[in-house]
């Protein structure tokens, strides 16, 4: 995989100053999630962050648009003009909930193709993601293998909802 593309931190930079930016703002706003779900702050310091978030919330309210980032699925380059055949595939779809870069809850994940057929990944899941004790949500697995096969299936030029996908944990 092409790694030019990548910071110090392993995060994808694509020399868009507005699409970095606003993949940072998600990035904070995952790194809050994670620490709002990992904290054991008393109540005056919650009440403290509560005001800080509802500033940002006020912030960005009159820039909403309804029906924005609904769809997952990107016109085949994203803002930066940048093709989604790249290696770097989870461009192909930046709202994805699973691999986006543009939605905070996404885990961590990077998916990119090696050759014509492969898609390879890596993602390390933080407690926001825990199911059983020191392990991840079955769902959250069940929702990577799906988003892996769709990236699959994309490379292919086969792009399609997944009709079935059964897994068998142990």
């Amino acid at each position: 995989m092409t790694r030019d593309r990548f910071n110090n931190e392993g995060l994808y930079m694509s020399g868009n100053d507005e699409t970095d930016l606003r993949e940072a703002v998600n990035r904070d706003v995952a790194r809050l999630i994670h620490d709002l779900r990992c904290s054991h702050a008393p109540p005056e310091i919650l009440a403290e962050a509560t005001g800080h978030i509802q500033e940002a919330l006020n912030t960005l309210q009159p820039w909403l648009k309804e029906g924005e980032g609904w769809s997952t699925i990107s016109i085949a380059q994203d803002s930066a003009g940048m093709p989604w055949e790249d290696e770097d595939i989870t461009r192909v779809m930046p709202y994805s909930p699973v691999s986006g870069t543009r939605n905070p809850i996404a885990p961590p994940i990077r998916l990119w193709r090696a050759g014509e057929a492969e898609v390879l990944g890596e993602v390390t899941f933080t407690p926001t993601y825990a199911g059983p004790p020191d392990s991840v949500h079955g769902g959250i697995i069940a929702a990577v293998f799906d988003e892996v096969l769709a990236m699959a299936n994309v490379i292919s030029g086969n792009a399609g909802f997944t009709g079935t996908l059964t897994i068998r944990y142990h």
